[in-house]
């Protein structure tokens, strides 16, 4: 079976990201076999908590079966390795918008075609439970959408340093191996949706990226936040590909690697 390039399969399933290099973490080994590698940052009779890459998460002494700590000194070290990944994750983005200018300009004066015309004659329709593309009710059999590429720190940031038949070439195996829908973490550069068109995939786009890290009593954080999300869905709105938008990915409603709950900080 050939491997479909960038795809991280999703259905049904969370996958945990653990620390990683050579430096000792601290370890919890739950009693349904899962291993988590983290730094614990709460810890009494009742429950455990960890931080991950992508967050905390609190578990309870019934679902631990036995802890491993590492030490003080090992547990900084991962401390400065995912701030030194998260800064160059910022860097490689800031990169390659760098090289999404050069390569328009390259390409010449850009043609305004205007957004392709909707050709979902019946429109998305849904209701209790149930999901309808052009009056047929619509089965998801999607995945989870993201570049993972030699060179590459990762997120659509690398979209421009990548060949575009290595896109073609993605949307051609999902097709045929009978996905249907692909979810996104970010927008969508316009090249992949225009993919997405040509081999009759639809998207779940996620639009806006807040997090526990936003400051929710800021009136111009959510004003820009809004704007984003209000951009990308004038951008996108005629695109025939469009399932669904998503205006957050993982809401940190249980965990959160800045400042714990953001429903306990500011209420619902």
């Amino acid at each position: 079976m050939k491997k479909i390039n960038f795809i991280y399969i999703l259905f049904f399933t969370f996958f945990l990201c653990a620390a990683g290099g050579r430096a000792a973490a601290d370890t919890l080994y739950l009693k349904n076999g899962r291993i988590l590698k983290g730094i614990i940052t709460k810890r009494d009779d009742k429950s455990v908590t960890i931080r991950l890459k992508i967050g905390e998460m609190t578990f309870t002494s019934e679902q631990i079966d036995k802890i491993k700590e590492a030490a003080p000194e090992e547990n900084e070290e991962i401390k400065r390795r995912w701030k030194a990944l998260r800064e160059a994750r910022q860097a490689e983005v800031k990169k390659s918008r760098g090289l999404a200018k050069e390569r328009r300009k390259a390409s010449g004066p850009a043609k305004d075609k205007g957004a392709p015309a909707v050709k979902i004659k019946g429109g998305i329709g849904v209701d209790t439970s149930n999901i309808s593309v052009d009056t047929r009710l619509f089965y998801i059999k999607g995945v989870a959408y993201d570049i993972n590429y030699p060179g590459c720190l990762g997120g659509m940031g690398a979209y421009y340093r990548i060949p575009a038949d290595i896109f073609e070439k993605d949307f051609k195996m999902m097709s045929a191996a009978g996905i249907n829908c692909i979810r996104s973490y970010e927008p969508l550069p316009p090249e992949l949706l225009d993919l997405a068109e040509k081999y009759n995939i639809m998207v779940i786009e996620n639009i806006v990226y807040s997090g526990d890290w936003t400051n929710y009593k800021s009136a111009d954080e959510l004003k820009a936040l809004i704007d984003e999300a209000v951009r990308i869905v004038q951008r996108d709105k005629r695109r025939s590909c469009i399932l669904m938008w998503s205006i957050w990915n993982d809401a940190p409603f249980t965990w959160g690697q800045h400042g714990g709950n953001v429903v306990k900080r500011y209420g619902l």
